[in-house]
C-alpha cells in the first residue's frame, strides 16, 4: 500500500496520476499487488463546453488528473470528506498553539488497485472490506483540534495563550471572508 498526498499544483498532480496509472498497468501485467491511497482536495465537475475559457487553468487541471482517478478501471473506492468533518496536522505546527487544523474544504480520498490487490483485500478482510475501510478513513482523518483544545484547556496551556489563540482563529475567518468576497465579485463580473 502506498500514500499518495501531493502538492496541490495541477501539474504536479497530473504527472503523479499519470505515473499511479502506469505503474497499476506494469501491475496488471505482472499479476501483482499494488494499492495507492490518495488524498487530494475534492475538485468538483467543469461543464465541458467549447469555450471555458472563464475557468481558472489550474482548475481545468486540477479536475482533468482528478477525472481521471474517478474514471480510472483501478478506482476501487472513492470517499468524500466533508469541509469541518475532518482535519489534518499543519504544516506550520510548530509556530502554533495547537497541532490539529480542521480543513475548511472538502477532500477526497481515493484509492487505486490492482485487481490481485482487491483480491487479496477481500480475501484477508471479507467482503464488507470498503466499508471497514471508509469508516478507517473517516477515523483516521477526524480533527484533532477540538480534542486538543479541550485537552490543553485542562493543562491550563491555553488560559495563558487564549488571546493568542483566539485571535489566530479570527484572524483565519477574516481572511476565508475576504477569499469569499474575492470570488462572490469574481463571479459578478463574468456574469
Amino acid at each position: 500500500w502506498y500514500e499518495c498526498n501531493p502538492p496541490f499544483s495541477p501539474g504536479l498532480m497530473e504527472q503523479m496520476v499519470t505515473r499511479l496509472l502506469q505503474h497499476l498497468s506494469e501491475a496488471e501485467d505482472k499479476g501483482r499487488a499494488v494499492s495507492f491511497v490518495i488524498i487530494v482536495p475534492a475538485c468538483g465537475s467543469i461543464p465541458s463546453t467549447k469555450d471555458n475559457s472563464a475557468v481558472p487553468a489550474a482548475r481545468r487541471f486540477a479536475s482533468r488528473s482528478f477525472r481521471s482517478m474517478l474514471e480510472s478501471k483501478y478506482k476501487t473506492q472513492h470517499i468524500l470528506l466533508a469541509s469541518g468533518e475532518h482535519g489534518y496536522v499543519e504544516g506550520a505546527q510548530h509556530l502554533r498553539p495547537t497541532r490539529f487544523k480542521t480543513s475548511r474544504y472538502d477532500t477526497s480520498v481515493i484509492l487505486l488497485q490492482s485487481r490481485k490487490a482487491r483480491r487479496d483485500v477481500e480475501k484477508a478482510c471479507g467482503s464488507n472490506w470498503k466499508g471497514k475501510f471508509e469508516a478507517g478513513m473517516r477515523a483516521a482523518f477526524g480533527s484533532g483540534h477540538e480534542s486538543e483544545t479541550i485537552e490543553r484547556k485542562g493543562e491550563g496551556y491555553l488560559s495563558d495563550n487564549r488571546k493568542e489563540v483566539e485571535k489566530e482563529e479570527e484572524d483565519t475567518q477574516a481572511e476565508d471572508k475576504k477569499r469569499q468576497k474575492s470570488r462572490k465579485k469574481k463571479h459578478r463580473r463574468k456574469k
